[in-house]
Protein backbone atom coordinates (compact mmCIF):
# COMPACT_ATOMS: atom_id res chain seq x y z
CA UNK A 1 0.00 0.00 0.00
CA UNK A 2 2.67 2.23 0.74
CA UNK A 3 4.13 1.84 -2.31
CA UNK A 4 1.23 2.76 -4.57
CA UNK A 5 0.57 5.98 -2.78
CA UNK A 6 4.58 6.85 -3.47
CA UNK A 7 3.96 5.98 -6.89
CA UNK A 8 0.74 8.39 -7.02
CA UNK A 9 2.54 10.69 -5.54
CA UNK A 10 5.74 10.40 -7.42
CA UNK A 11 3.05 10.52 -10.91
CA UNK A 12 1.42 13.83 -10.03
CA UNK A 13 2.20 16.64 -11.83
CA UNK A 14 3.06 19.01 -8.91
CA UNK A 15 5.68 16.81 -8.00
CA UNK A 16 6.80 16.43 -11.57
CA UNK A 17 6.69 20.19 -11.78
CA UNK A 18 8.73 20.89 -8.22
CA UNK A 19 11.39 17.96 -9.45
CA UNK A 20 11.94 20.14 -12.86
CA UNK A 21 12.09 23.51 -11.17
CA UNK A 22 14.17 21.58 -8.14
CA UNK A 23 16.58 20.29 -11.15
CA UNK A 24 16.40 23.71 -13.18
CA UNK A 25 17.68 25.42 -9.95
CA UNK A 26 20.40 23.44 -9.11
CA UNK A 27 21.70 23.90 -12.97
CA UNK A 28 21.55 26.91 -12.39
CA UNK A 29 22.81 27.61 -9.19
CA UNK A 30 25.90 25.07 -10.65
CA UNK A 31 26.34 27.55 -13.29
CA UNK A 32 26.42 30.43 -11.45
CA UNK A 33 29.30 28.78 -9.24
CA UNK A 34 31.17 27.96 -11.94
CA UNK A 35 31.03 31.62 -13.46
CA UNK A 36 32.00 32.68 -9.60
CA UNK A 37 34.60 30.07 -8.66
CA UNK A 38 36.39 29.57 -11.61
CA UNK A 39 37.90 32.95 -12.36
CA UNK A 40 38.19 33.49 -9.09
CA UNK A 41 40.41 30.01 -8.82
CA UNK A 42 42.62 31.85 -11.85
CA UNK A 43 43.13 35.02 -9.46
CA UNK A 44 43.37 33.19 -7.13
CA UNK A 45 46.36 31.22 -9.04
CA UNK A 46 48.09 35.09 -11.03
CA UNK A 47 48.44 36.16 -7.33
CA UNK A 48 49.93 33.42 -6.06
CA UNK A 49 52.78 33.51 -9.12
CA UNK A 50 53.22 37.23 -8.73
CA UNK A 51 53.35 36.55 -5.19
CA UNK A 52 56.31 33.98 -6.44
CA UNK A 53 57.83 36.49 -8.37
CA UNK A 54 58.31 39.11 -6.20
CA UNK A 55 59.83 36.64 -3.27
CA UNK A 56 61.98 35.92 -6.07
CA UNK A 57 63.36 39.22 -6.67
CA UNK A 58 63.16 39.98 -3.17
CA UNK A 59 65.87 37.07 -2.46
CA UNK A 60 67.69 38.14 -5.72
CA UNK A 61 68.21 41.80 -4.15
CA UNK A 62 68.93 40.61 -0.66
CA UNK A 63 71.56 38.37 -2.74
CA UNK A 64 73.02 41.24 -4.22
CA UNK A 65 72.64 43.72 -0.93
CA UNK A 66 74.99 40.85 0.46
CA UNK A 67 77.32 40.88 -2.41
CA UNK A 68 77.71 44.84 -2.08
CA UNK A 69 77.78 44.93 1.59
CA UNK A 70 80.98 41.95 1.47
CA UNK A 71 82.30 44.17 -1.46
CA UNK A 72 82.34 47.31 0.98
CA UNK A 73 84.09 45.56 3.63
CA UNK A 74 86.86 43.80 1.21
CA UNK A 75 87.23 46.93 0.09
CA UNK A 76 88.07 48.69 3.09
CA UNK A 77 90.03 46.06 4.49
CA UNK A 78 91.69 46.09 1.20
CA UNK A 79 92.64 49.33 1.64
CA UNK A 80 93.64 49.31 5.24
CA UNK A 81 96.01 46.20 4.01
CA UNK A 82 97.79 48.60 1.06
CA UNK A 83 98.41 50.88 3.52
CA UNK A 84 99.92 48.84 5.75
CA UNK A 85 102.02 47.16 3.10
CA UNK A 86 103.13 50.71 1.86
CA UNK A 87 103.75 51.91 5.27
CA UNK A 88 107.20 50.81 7.21
CA UNK A 89 108.04 52.33 10.70
CA UNK A 90 111.78 52.05 11.56
CA UNK A 91 113.25 49.17 13.49
CA UNK A 92 113.39 51.56 17.36
CA UNK A 93 110.02 52.68 16.06
CA UNK A 94 108.32 49.28 15.94
CA UNK A 95 110.64 47.76 18.52
CA UNK A 96 108.98 50.62 20.67
CA UNK A 97 105.00 49.73 18.99
CA UNK A 98 105.89 45.85 20.25
CA UNK A 99 106.95 47.22 23.36
CA UNK A 100 103.99 49.28 24.29
CA UNK A 101 101.54 46.78 23.17
CA UNK A 102 103.11 44.26 25.26
CA UNK A 103 102.58 46.08 28.21
CA UNK A 104 98.89 47.65 26.85
CA UNK A 105 97.46 43.72 26.80
CA UNK A 106 99.24 42.56 30.35
CA UNK A 107 102.18 41.01 28.82
CA UNK A 108 105.43 40.88 30.35
CA UNK A 109 108.60 40.79 27.56
CA UNK A 110 111.65 39.33 28.77
CA UNK A 111 113.21 39.39 25.53
CA UNK A 112 113.35 40.05 22.28
CA UNK A 113 115.91 39.80 19.21
CA UNK A 114 116.17 41.56 16.30
CA UNK A 115 117.83 41.99 13.05
CA UNK A 116 119.09 45.33 13.32
CA UNK A 117 118.98 48.22 11.08
CA UNK A 118 121.34 46.37 8.25
CA UNK A 119 118.91 43.55 8.25
CA UNK A 120 115.61 45.21 9.11
CA UNK A 121 113.77 42.66 6.90
CA UNK A 122 114.65 39.83 9.05
CA UNK A 123 112.52 38.25 12.28
CA UNK A 124 112.18 39.56 15.27
CA UNK A 125 112.18 36.93 17.40
CA UNK A 126 109.92 37.51 21.07
CA UNK A 127 109.49 36.02 24.67
CA UNK A 128 106.46 36.94 26.52
CA UNK A 129 105.05 35.91 29.58
CA UNK A 130 101.27 36.45 30.94
CA UNK A 131 98.31 34.85 31.07
CA UNK A 132 96.59 32.99 27.96
CA UNK A 133 94.34 36.01 27.32
CA UNK A 134 96.77 38.34 27.32
CA UNK A 135 99.19 36.54 25.15
CA UNK A 136 95.86 36.68 22.95
CA UNK A 137 95.61 40.11 23.67
CA UNK A 138 99.01 40.76 22.34
CA UNK A 139 98.83 38.30 19.14
CA UNK A 140 95.40 40.06 18.04
CA UNK A 141 96.65 43.66 18.99
CA UNK A 142 99.19 42.49 16.23
CA UNK A 143 96.62 44.13 13.66
CA UNK A 144 96.18 47.50 14.84
CA UNK A 145 99.92 48.36 14.48
CA UNK A 146 100.91 50.73 11.54
CA UNK A 147 103.19 48.02 10.22
CA UNK A 148 102.27 44.51 8.62
CA UNK A 149 103.08 42.08 11.12
CA UNK A 150 103.36 38.26 10.64
CA UNK A 151 103.72 35.44 13.20
CA UNK A 152 105.40 33.15 11.50
CA UNK A 153 106.11 30.80 14.31
CA UNK A 154 104.29 30.09 17.68
CA UNK A 155 104.73 28.13 20.52
CA UNK A 156 103.81 28.14 24.14
CA UNK A 157 104.54 26.69 27.25
CA UNK A 158 103.58 26.56 30.93
CA UNK A 159 105.65 29.12 33.19
CA UNK A 160 104.20 28.38 36.75
CA UNK A 161 100.92 30.04 36.68
CA UNK A 162 101.67 32.26 33.40
CA UNK A 163 102.37 31.29 29.77
CA UNK A 164 105.59 31.58 28.06
CA UNK A 165 105.25 32.36 24.64
CA UNK A 166 107.91 32.73 21.80
CA UNK A 167 107.24 34.22 18.95
CA UNK A 168 108.59 35.34 15.67
CA UNK A 169 107.43 37.98 13.54
CA UNK A 170 108.33 39.08 10.23
CA UNK A 171 107.67 42.63 8.91
CA UNK A 172 107.87 42.46 4.69
CA UNK A 173 109.82 44.92 2.47
CA UNK A 174 107.89 47.85 1.61
CA UNK A 175 107.49 48.42 -1.96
Amino acid sequence: MMGATLAHIVRHPAVIAAALILMLASALLGSVAALVWRPAAVEAQEADNALEGLNANIRSLRAAASTAQSYALRLSQATALEAKLGHRSSEPEFIHAIETLAASSGATMQQISSPGAEKSAGPIELVLTGTYVTIIKFVTGLNDLQDYVTVDRASMSRDGDNIRAFLVLTRPRPR
